[in-house]
């Protein structure tokens, strides 16, 4: 192919049609300077613009690659003209491919990303433990690159079977306090990753320097009293697995019903009695799915939920009180200061509190539990489930 004879030709033939270098370019949308290339023989134009520039200079794709007029006037090359069309499809796929790779490729690394920033993020410890009078099972934390959780365990004595009441519960590291707070059957506790008021990276690495201090009261000696558990940590899951496998529901194996928390299960089996008994006495359901009630002297909110340790709130003019029917444990909160809390725990026929129980009180809290048991009398199990630590041979 002869590109000096080709540049003449278009020259020869624009200027035939009173054109300039510059005119022709417009049409073409290219510049006047790629129009001087061709003409002068240094680059043949785009094949893309060969239809375009044939209808400007009025002349076949064969007398434009041949570089001259054809003298016996016939019609154009429909085969150079089906090549040529074929090419700018073949450029249009060629154009799809580019984009469809592009976009591959970015999808392919925001998934390498993605994996290298959660590949073995995600670890789950189950943590337990034993002292002289407890057991601890069924803790588990939970350690992901966003958040950390903390599950509460289960409480139990072990063998001797002692007149207790525990005040509250401590997780500590080592002598570093991480979190306290009376002792409840279920529920737990979350912080964000790098927020550091509970939970440090630090902490976080030492699992097996945790351990649990039970602040008790003994009733037989009236001694408060203090235990530590050391708690074991174990690795239960983490997820290293590039394919994860289909496991079976509990449901779909009868060997697996020991798989949840006895506790969970026996409280769940207590609220779903508790939910019938609040329908049968007309407690409406609102759109939070808590049961409302509202009495003569005030309102009663119960959640039905088994992570939550004070099922039943109580507003009247005077108090919040959100307690337990079922082990009996009580926070009175003063709605003038929202500040002033009491915590109190029912033993028998006298009800104590967890720090100093303020004198004048006494009448206030036995006409207020005179009202519950009134009001949840057919619920209320025996004094022996009070507050009490499981015993383990009950299981």
């Amino acid at each position: 192919m002869d590109l000096e004879k080709i540049g003449n030709f278009i020259a020869e033939q624009r200027v035939k049609k009173k054109l300039t270098q510059k005119e022709l370019a417009n049409k073409l949308n290219v510049t006047n300077k790629a129009v001087s290339k061709w003409e002068n023989g240094r680059s043949l134009p785009d094949v893309g613009l060969f239809e375009n520039l044939c209808f400007e200079l009025d002349i076949s794709l064969n007398e434009l690659l041949s570089g001259g007029k054809d003298n016996k006037k016939e019609k154009k090359d429909e085969a150079t003209m089906y090549f040529l069309k074929h090419f700018k499809k073949k450029n249009k796929v060629l154009l799809l491919a580019s984009v469809i790779t592009i976009f591959l490729i970015l999808f392919i690394s925001g998934l390498f990303i993605y994996f290298i920033n959660n590949y073995n993020k995600i670890k789950v410890y189950s943590l337990s433990g034993e002292s002289e009078n407890f057991i601890y099972s069924e803790g588990l934390f939970i350690d992901t690159n966003q958040e950390y959780f903390y599950t509460f365990g289960l409480l139990e004595q072990n063998k001797s079977i002692l007149d207790m009441n525990i005040l509250k519960i401590s997780l500590k590291n080592g002598d570093e306090l991480l979190f306290e707070d009376q002792y409840r059957s279920g529920g737990y506790l979350s912080e964000l990753r790098g927020y550091n008021e509970m939970f440090t990276d630090e902490n976080v690495k030492n699992l097996d320097n945790w351990l649990l201090e039970v602040t008790y009261f003994d009733n037989s000696s009236e001694i408060e009293k203090t235990e530590i558990i050391k708690l074991q940590s174990e690795l239960k899951l983490k997820n290293s697995n590039f394919l994860s496998k289909k496991v079976k529901s509990i449901g779909d194996n009868t060997e697996n019903t020991n798989a949840t928390s006895s506790l969970t299960e026996d409280r769940n089996k207590t609220l779903e009695t508790f939910e019938d008994y609040l329908v049968k006495k007309d407690y409406i359901l609102d759109e939070e799915d808590n049961y409302i009630k509202k009495s003569s002297s005030g309102i009663y909110s119960i959640t039905i939920n088994p992570y939550v340790s004070h099922p039943v709130t109580y507003k009247d003019d005077i108090y919040i009180i959100q307690f337990d029917p079922f082990y009996q444990t009580y926070n009175f909160i003063e709605k003038s200061s929202y500040g002033y809390i009491v915590s109190y725990v029912r033993l028998n026929d006298s009800i104590g509190c967890y720090q100093e129980c303020p004198l004048d009180m006494d009448e206030t809290i036995k006409e207020y539990l005179e009202m519950f048991d009134q009001e949840f009398n057919e619920i209320i199990p025996p004094r022996s489930s009070w507050m009490k630590l499981v015993d383990k041979d009950d299981f």
